[in-house]
């Protein structure tokens, strides 16, 4: 046995009549291996795996799972989420040896003595990726670790969709100061509010997008331009925020004003994220060879969403395979598609109806709002370019509608790449497989911290219930 995988804690310096680690000398370790932690006064080192021991007179031994959970090693050891081969070996942490019935480590804030600008945290080394996708912050004075235990900040709600936005045009207002600074938070105009125009908060307890908002005051000047109460949007102040439905494209913009432009599958998530209930945006995804699960995975990973706000299998699943109506029977009317059909080679929105609800126009730079980054590559059709186009030129007053018009006035071609093979749609989901499947790994992992702290939570009300 290598004698430099011994330690006897006699060796432990004593300072005021009390032994303390942090006097030791640094380890002579083998190649590879690294001192972490101690557990009381005995050294925790890491072998080239990664594996933890704790360093004995009589040589390593391997620490339990609750050792692991005590000294704050869980996510870095095989079967952690930040181990060089997370997401090749099983999750551990739900794992236990049956010994921590009585001490519950989760949630902890263990302080880890290594310095901070020190990592060998796998899914940070591995890629600035996470960082520049937003859902981890890029700040490393917080430390190494921050990135694994912060909840990122990238949906602000002052900025994304503010209270008092009350009018045309502080929507307008609020759309271009978007556009020029992303990080900048709105500023209700001095001196103006519903008051006096008996409009009352909404009822919704989800705040709308403010595009939304402003696509639906812009119709309602359109048809009624004497009424002094159309341009007033709806207000929303101190409803509930979502990163999704407060944020995103809703499913009532018609995507048919589009016309003849032609859009990525990619876009089609992107840019329209609940246009799958439209019947004819379910039928190109669903010919391209998407389940509900993938459609579900891309909306949730190209804008980082985790907890309520997630897009779900299930809703998903069924607005693909079920008409929006029942039958007269009472019964769900099962969509039966043509493979054959000759509009599976058509990439525009025209012909599309969606007669749910009343649809309208809406401003382009509003379909950006909530992603993490736009489509990139082949994925990256017109309306990608376009919008790039209006972000550096602040038109930020192009409607859907102005597209086609703007499009040639931009000189950008209404095509996307036609791809390696017959139909680019198909080609899309191998480009991604890989992404999607590690941010479904996010999603859950997430998922499962929630529900853990909401058990806590419940478990913690309980005990200071008052017995009589």
């Amino acid at each position: 046995m290598d004698p430099r995988l011994t330690f006897d804690p006699a060796f432990v310096p004593i300072v005021a009549g009390l032994p303390s680690v942090f006097e030791v000398s640094d380890l002579v370790l083998p190649m590879n291996w690294r001192h972490v932690s101690w557990s009381g006064c005995l050294p925790i080192v890491f072998d080239p795996y990664h594996q933890a021991f704790k360093l004995t007179p009589i040589g390593p031994l391997p620490l339990t799972h609750e050792e692991v959970q005590q000294n704050g090693l869980a996510k870095y050891v095989p079967g952690g989420s930040a181990h060089p081969e997370a997401g090749l070996l099983p999750d551990l942490e739900p794992l236990s040896d049956g010994s921590d019935e009585t001490y519950n480590f989760v949630d902890v804030d263990w302080v880890l003595p290594w310095p901070k600008g020190q990592t060998f945290d796998a899914m940070l080394t591995g890629g600035e990726r996470m960082a520049s996708h937003g859902s981890i912050s890029p700040d490393t004075d917080s430390g190494p670790l921050s990135g694994l235990t912060a909840a990122h900040t990238y949906y602000v709600e002052e900025r994304d969709c503010p209270d008092d936005v009350v009018d045309i045009v502080d929507a307008w207002r609020w759309l271009a100061e978007k556009c020029q600074d992303t990080f900048t938070k709105f500023e209700p105009t001095a001196g103006k509010s519903w008051k006096g125009t008996g409009i009352r908060n909404t009822a919704k307890k989800l705040k709308q997008p403010i595009a939304s908002l402003l696509a639906s005051a812009l119709a309602e000047t359109l048809a009624s331009p004497n009424d002094f109460l159309a341009p007033f949007l709806t207000k929303q102040n101190g409803r509930e925020f979502c990163p999704l439905r407060s944020v995103a494209t809703p499913v009532h913009v018609n995507i048919a004003l589009l016309g003849d432009t032609e859009f990525t599958l990619k876009e089609l998530m992107c840019y329209f994220p609940s246009h799958y209930m439209w019947r004819k945006g379910g039928d190109r995804l669903v010919r391209a060879g998407w389940s509900a699960g993938d459609i579900s995975n891309m909306i949730n990973m190209t804008r980082q969403l985790s907890g309520d706000a997630t897009k779900k299998n299930s809703s998903v699943h069924y607005a693909i395979t079920y008409e929006a109506e029942k039958g007269e029977t009472g019964t769900k009317t099962r969509i039966v598609r043509d493979e054959q059909d000759d509009e599976a080679q058509s990439y525009t929105a025209e012909g599309w109806v969606y007669d749910t609800l009343e649809l309208v126009d809406y401003p382009v730079l509003g379909l950006a709002h909530g992603l993490i980054n736009l489509p990139e590559g082949p994925d990256a059709g017109p309306l990608t370019a376009l919008i790039a186009f209006c972000k550096e030129n602040t038109k930020c007053d192009v409607l859907l509608s102005n597209v086609p018009a703007m499009l040639q006035e931009a000189g950008i071609s209404s095509l996307i790449e036609p791809g390696d093979g017959a139909c680019p749609d198909k080609e899309v989901w191998s480009r991604h497989v890989d992404l999607l499947k590690d941010d479904r790994k996010r999603v859950l992992k997430m998922e499962r911290e929630r529900k853990r702290a909401m058990e806590m939570e419940e478990g913690g009300k309980r005990k200071r219930v008052k017995t009589e």
